[in-house]
């Protein structure tokens, strides 16, 4: 959608979820800049990766989506000290983090989790089968589901994702032989 939700339902959402809109549910070029500002700019700036300083270097994985290599999404990162790296065509399932090995499939499997336990309650099975919860409370309740699917994945296995994909490397060329 495009959006338009009220300040209430965005203050309902999860704090760790953040929900972007687009009218057509894909990352094109203005949604990736406002992911960049909203979700990756903080990320970059807590590992010191800032706008004017020069002792520190990221180095970012992307697939070659159009909105990951629009130039002014490569500008706003290079501005941080981030060097953007895109897998071959073709090769997302095998060195996407996300994609490659079971990281994709776990968080999938904990958000259904995180779902059929809502359902459990009888009250919430009724909400859900009788169709009285509108699209707010779904989109709120999906920002809880997804928190906590993410929640209940260990950091060793999203380092053991980066590993098995090669891309636990860094820009400072410490650790490349993981």
């Amino acid at each position: 959608g495009k959006g338009h939700v009220k300040a209430e339902e965005r203050a309902a959402y999860h704090k760790d979820v953040s929900v972007l809109f687009q009218p057509k549910a894909w990352m094109d070029n203005p949604t990736q800049m406002a992911y960049a500002r909203e979700v990756l700019d903080p990320e970059l700036a807590a590992r010191g990766l800032v706008p004017g300083v020069t002792d520190k270097e990221g180095l970012l994985f992307l697939d070659n989506l159009a909105a990951h290599r629009c130039n002014t999404f490569k500008a706003y990162v290079k501005k941080r000290g981030v060097l953007c790296w895109y897998h071959s065509p073709g090769d997302t399932d095998v060195l996407q983090v996300v994609d490659a090995g079971s990281l994709g499939a776990i968080i999938k499997r904990n958000y259904n989790n995180e779902q059929e336990s809502w359902l459990d309650t009888e009250a919430n099975l009724t909400k859900w089968e009788d169709n009285t919860l509108n699209a707010s409370a779904r989109r709120i309740l999906v920002t809880h589901w997804v928190a906590g699917a993410c929640a209940k994945v260990a950091s060793s296995t999203i380092k053991k994702g980066f590993l098995r994909t090669g891309c636990l490397m860094s820009a400072d060329a410490s650790n490349d032989d993981e």
